[in-house]
């Protein structure tokens, strides 16, 4: 079969010793694809984590000052913006490889 190189310079963990790529119809196989997975839905769990304290915070503060609750969009929208550079940053951090 031939495999595509760009398959190859995208998970170069894959393919090893001339394996073919991953495939969930090949036992054994896919423990890098499950892994990058994983690192998906912990980064989304910390971002939502991270939008529902930043709009709570946002909430308290505006309480405190304003004395009215915050409206629900504005509690969302600073939830949404927070979660933006959250999720940039959560990006660049990547399990360590094991040996």
């Amino acid at each position: 079969m031939l495999i595509c190189t760009q398959q190859l310079t995208k998970y170069p963990n894959i393919v090893r010793n001339g394996d073919m790529p991953w495939s969930p119809h090949q036992p054994g196989h896919g423990g890098e694809e499950m892994q990058l997975q994983l690192v998906f839905w912990q980064r989304l769990l910390l971002t939502i984590v991270a939008m529902l304290a930043a709009s709570w915070i946002a909430g308290l503060l505006w309480r405190w000052i304003f004395s009215f609750p915050l409206p629900s969009y504005t509690a969302g929208v600073i939830g949404g913006l927070a979660a933006l550079p959250c999720w940039e940053l959560l990006k660049r951090i990547r399990p360590k490889q094991s040996a």
